[in-house]
């Protein structure tokens, strides 16, 4: 009953475990600058996501069709985007003080701050977005909205630059179904034995 019971634990070990908790990876540079970060955690959802410099037009499939061109279509979650930048991606690490230099995040070169900018709707020829800002004090880290232009091009501004949003990549079938097999043949091994 007890090799059951482990067998079981384990089961639900392996299969929940890494479910239930992931890290965050920051990509970072060979000089240094954080480039994105992956399994970012945007509202139970895990997001991989990309610091450019451009115009929303040149990053984002022509900046026209919000539903399209956009991970996130409205306010509420483009702030609980942001939220989780600051939250999981610009944080001091062994790596970089990514939250207390945001200078050290591509595109932003200015020392003490960075706006980030999450577009998430188009209106009458200008995007709305989120700016996660960054200062260089944690404490006066917050996320504000406006609208832009879509032509702003963030590479003429060392102020701000754009996050590219993606789904993460999920583990493939094969891996599960390769667990599923470890298991049955744990639970096979066990029933032999008993015979």
């Amino acid at each position: 009953m007890n090799n059951q019971r482990t067998l079981a634990l384990l089961a639900v070990a392996l299969l929940t475990g890494p479910m239930a908790s992931h890290a965050v990876t920051l990509q970072i540079d060979v000089n240094g600058l954080l480039t994105g970060a992956s399994d970012v955690d945007v509202g139970g959802i895990l997001y991989d996501v990309q610091f450019l410099d451009g115009s929303c037009v040149s990053l984002f499939s022509g900046c026209d069709n919000a539903t399209d061109d956009f991970a996130f279509t409205n306010s509420a979650d483009a702030l609980i985007a942001a939220q989780a930048l600051l939250e999981q991606a610009f944080t001091d690490t062994p790596s970089g003080q990514f939250g207390t230099h945001p200078e050290l995040t591509h595109g932003c070169s200015e020392p003490g701050f960075c706006g980030v900018f999450i577009p998430y709707a188009i209106s009458n020829g200008a995007f709305a977005l989120v700016d996660a800002e960054n200062f260089f004090l944690d404490e006066f880290d917050k996320v504000i909205e406006f609208a832009s232009d879509p032509n702003t091009d963030t590479a003429q501004n060392g102020f701000f630059t754009f996050a590219v949003w993606s789904l993460a990549s999920v583990p493939e079938p094969g891996a599960l179904g390769l667990l599923a097999l470890g298991l049955a043949g744990l639970g096979l091994t066990r029933r032999c034995r008993r015979n």
